[in-house]
């Protein structure tokens, strides 16, 4: 990830925690699109915007909870549109006298964390980004991707030791 847009990322997460003038529109312009995909991927194009909405408030009312240094902040608003989500289905399905079982609620975990995963894959760009992804992804030792990208090894070593910093921070929630 380019060093310019880590420090526009941390400048939001910071600026969240403290409840800054535009900290939450900020937060909502970086992270909202991730919150309402996964949204809506489980309760429709119908409920997904209310259900987005809520989830930032929520966050932002909660917001002296969040410490951008034990969780990135896309991982923080992930976990609770996880729990928005499951209880908004609990709702539904309590219509339907069907409770949520524990697969479902599990594929609600999962498909967060794929989604997080994809998008702090989606923040490193450049030569980070194939690195990782030929490392995490293809399954290349340091030594193959060495060959393959003519980099030199500490190069590639370099970059994946920060591409996985990155990525389990952006899995990482205040409550693991």
């Amino acid at each position: 990830m380019p060093e310019a847009d880590a420090q526009a990322i941390d400048g939001v997460e910071s600026a969240f925690s403290l409840g800054g003038e535009s900290a939450l529109k900020d937060a909502y312009d970086v992270h909202g699109s991730l919150i309402y995909t996964f949204c809506r991927r489980f309760l429709g194009e119908d409920h997904a915007g209310s259900a987005t909405r809520d989830v930032f408030v929520e966050a932002w009312r909660d917001r002296a909870q969040f410490d951008p240094s034990l969780a990135s902040l896309g991982a923080w608003l992930m976990s609770i549109a996880r729990g928005r989500v499951v209880d908004s289905l609990s709702r539904i399905r309590s219509d339907d006298r069907v409770g949520v079982d524990a697969g479902t609620e599990s594929a609600v975990v999962q498909v967060g964390d794929r989604m997080l995963l994809a998008d702090a894959l989606g923040r490193l760009t450049g030569p980070s980004r194939t690195i990782v992804e030929l490392a995490f992804v293809d399954g290349l030792t340091r030594g193959e991707i060495a060959d393959r990208t003519s980099l030199p090894l500490a190069t590639v070593t370099g970059e994946i030791d920060r591409g996985s910093v990155h990525l389990r921070r952006a899995l990482v929630t205040a409550s693991s």
